[in-house]
């Protein structure tokens, strides 16, 4: 079972009985009757049972807040998809021209594997568009020389593979006498190095990326080759070909060469483990030329206003494109995402929300792509209410608009600029709310032009979603200060409500599963009227699965996962509450894009196991009282659990993990015993609270033996005089 090509996204079809913006409002109007019959159910049981029923009838508000907000945003997804205007943008012949506007397009690294970033960067290189410039920020550290390496090599190779088509364009654009035969020639010739591009990635194709090189194989290259035979053709069938736009289109194929940055190697840049600090270390050099400053152990950038004489140069752009390294765009995409801000001018941020590689039969991969494409409609649907959220994975951002929101900070004696705030670890959520405050909005291209990769195992995957969950409650808080000092009361509430649905969905929804699961017994067959509350919500989940290319039943699996995921999101939003009281930003920590297998938290498995035997509990207790309609919920959620353990976290796997982590803190601490005892026989007490110190931030997978506990102490304490 695999993901199959997504039904036509953008259908330009006129509004009819049948058509899917009617469909939605039957599924809304029932929605709103359900809702009106649980607010009359919730009256009658308040008046019967007194205020003890509140909490309940609030757990349940909040899921249909939720489920609303899902239904009005596909509502104005499905507007959006019968608009014929949107997906028709024009594309101008200056943008293949050098009066176009420059684009940067960064690539974030953190020691990526070579075939990701060959992938991104190959694709991103052959994004049709006259001027732009494309820099890897490496973000590897100083002494991870492997990892560097590999970083450069993949970047030299790409360039290596365009260094043969840039010499064909080259060769072209400089004959004096340029004709319909030259330039037919001249896309013949590409066309071929395509082929020969196309089979070069086959012969390399990697068995743990397979899925994500046929995608860039057929999808990119592929359809790159195809364009370039058509226009050799088109060239010497037209009866009047324009020189000058086949010459411009034929400069802007591979226009730019592919370059590497590192911010850590210089002393006066921000090293904050983050990649909101990545990217910002280099918007901040934008248009700026600078001098090495040798006096120090890392050489400090110096701005300089002599760019003759200076040592590095950034130059000037007009847009930042961000793009992640396990990302791919289509060779479209730089024309149409440009031409929608040229034609927008008050957008600060325009995307094409990405969808997941095709063809993965990893079942983590697959059903976690399928949550994350449906939120491709959502995102749709925003941009309709005007309160749509950047997307980090890719997007092209407006300079000026980013130094609208500008800061600054100073970070270890030096000033540091601040673009994309990095306040919490969803960069992109909390500079949209920046945006917004100054006036700016985001702007969704409805035709999808990008594509990222999906975690393959639970372990990764809970890496990723512990980060998502982690923010939205603390960037609430700026939303509703910045409704406030807005004024516009009743004009932005509907804005503000749809935006809160974004931020803090996860933390009702999941907090409102949870009670309501740990509260089956006292409410057995209360839950039930819950399921048949939220019945059109589930449905039409259903259809949006299948109009995504996967299949209706599919909606199981998605429960599922969701269950599985319930710690993960907690543990997210326990950081924002951590965050908001002490003070404490949770790290960064980035999505592992490798084919290995990540470990999975023994707390996510202890949780989810336990949760499973609870609702087992529960349904023997039901049964054995006769309460057989009370037990159905708590069924439902053990073939759930169940489904979850085995298919998405692994038996064999999870106990594995649970196992190693628990020999590694037995090991620590009877060394820990054991020093102790050592040190209490001869009375010193403070080697005893060093060494216990050094073996609680000690890695857990180094053994350390008496021996090397005597040397990872006397450097500081002479043990033999008892100091």
């Amino acid at each position: 079972m695999t993901k199959t090509e997504p039904m036509p996204l953008a259908t330009g079809k006129r509004v009819n009985l049948l058509s899917e913006v009617n469909t939605l409002r039957f599924v809304l109007f029932c929605s709103f009757t359900l809702f009106f019959c649980f607010v009359w159910v919730a009256y009658e049981a308040y008046n019967s049972a007194g205020p003890r029923v509140l909490p309940f009838v609030g757990l349940i508000l909040g899921l249909f807040y939720c489920a609303f907000s899902y239904q009005i945003f596909r509502y104005g997804a499905a507007i959006r998809s019968e608009d014929v205007k949107l997906q028709s943008i024009k594309i101008e012949h200056l943008l293949l021209s050098l009066k176009a506007p420059m684009v940067t397009i960064l690539i974030p690294s953190f020691k990526e594997e070579r075939r990701v970033i060959m992938a991104t960067a190959l694709s991103a290189a052959l994004a049709v568009y006259r001027k732009k410039r494309i820099v890897v920020l490496i973000d590897d550290p100083l002494d991870d020389h492997n990892s560097m390496h590999e970083t450069k090599a993949a970047i030299a190779a790409v360039n290596d593979y365009l260094a043969i088509p840039r010499e064909i364009c080259a060769r072209t654009l400089s004959n004096r006498i340029i004709d319909c035969f030259s330039l037919s020639q001249t896309y013949t010739d590409l066309a071929e190095w395509f082929e020969d591009l196309k089979k070069t990635f086959r012969a390399d194709q990697s068995i743990d990326f397979a899925h994500v090189d046929n995608f860039l194989i057929e999808k990119v290259i592929d359809k790159q080759a195809q364009a370039c035979r058509g226009w050799a053709e088109s060239v010497l069938q037209r009866p009047e070909v324009d020189l000058v736009y086949e010459t411009d289109r034929i400069a802007s194929l591979f226009s730019a060469e592919i370059t590497s940055f590192h911010r850590k190697s210089f002393g006066n840049l921000s090293t904050d483990r983050n990649k909101a600090m990545n990217l910002n270390a280099y918007i901040g050099l934008i248009g700026r030329s600078f001098k090495h400053s040798k006096d120090t152990p890392l050489p400090n950038l110096e701005a300089s206003d002599d760019w003759l004489s200076a040592d590095f140069l950034v130059p000037p752009t007009d847009y930042v494109m961000t793009l992640d390294a396990d990302s791919v765009v289509l060779p479209s995409y730089l024309l149409t995402i440009v031409a929608s801000l040229e034609e927008d001018q008050k957008a600060a941020v325009a995307q094409t929300p990405y969808l997941t590689f095709p063809g993965s039969k990893a079942p983590v991969e697959l059903i976690a792509g399928a949550t994350t494409d449906i939120q491709y409609l959502i995102h749709q649907g925003s941009s309709y209410f005007r309160s749509a959220y950047w997307v980090g994975a890719n997007a092209i951002l407006r300079f000026t608009a980013l130094k609208d929101i500008a800061s600054c900070r100073r970070e270890n004696g030096h000033e540091v600029h601040i673009f994309i705030q990095d306040k919490t670890v969803i960069e992109d959520t909390g500079s949209t709310i920046d945006l917004w405050r100054k006036g700016w909005h985001v702007n969704n291209h409805f035709t999808p032009l990008a594509y990222s990769a999906t975690p393959s195992d639970f372990g990764a995957l809970a890496i990723q979603r512990k980060r998502w969950g982690n923010g939205g409650l603390i960037l609430f808080a700026d939303l509703v200060r910045d409704y406030i000092n807005k004024g516009s009361f009743l004009r932005d509430l509907p804005i503000v409500i749809l935006r809160a649905h974004y931020l803090l969905s996860s933390m009702i929804g999941n907090i409102g599963i949870l009670l309501l699961m740990i509260w089956s017994t006292t409410l057995s067959q209360s839950l039930l009227w819950v399921v048949f509350f939220m019945l059109p919500y589930f449905v039409l989940y259903s259809f949006d699965l299948a109009k995504m290319g996967y299949r209706k039943r599919m909606i199981f699996a998605v429960c599922s996962l969701n269950l599985m995921l319930l710690p993960v999101n907690l543990s997210g939003l326990l950081a924002s509450l951590i965050q908001i009281f002490a003070g404490r930003k949770d790290s960064f920590v980035r999505t592992p894009k490798i084919a290995l297998r990540s470990r999975i938290p023994p707390t996510i498995f202890v949780f989810n196991v336990a949760i499973f035997f609870l609702m087992i509990v529960y349904v023997i207790s039901g049964i054995a009282m006769g309460d057989f309609i009370g037990s159905v919920v708590p069924m439902i959620n053990v073939s759930l659990y169940g489904y979850g353990i085995v298919k998405f976290m692994g038996l064999r796997e999870s106990f594995a993990d649970l196992f190693d982590f628990i020999f590694h803190v037995s090991n620590s601490f009877i060394k820990a015993a054991l020093l102790f005892f050592s040190a209490f026989k001869q009375q010193r007490y403070l080697t005893f609270i060093v060494a216990f110190l050094a073996f609680s931030i000690y890695p857990s997978n180094h053994k350390m033996n008496a021996s090397e506990v005597h040397d990872h102490l006397s450097p500081t304490f002479d043990i033999k005089e008892g100091k």
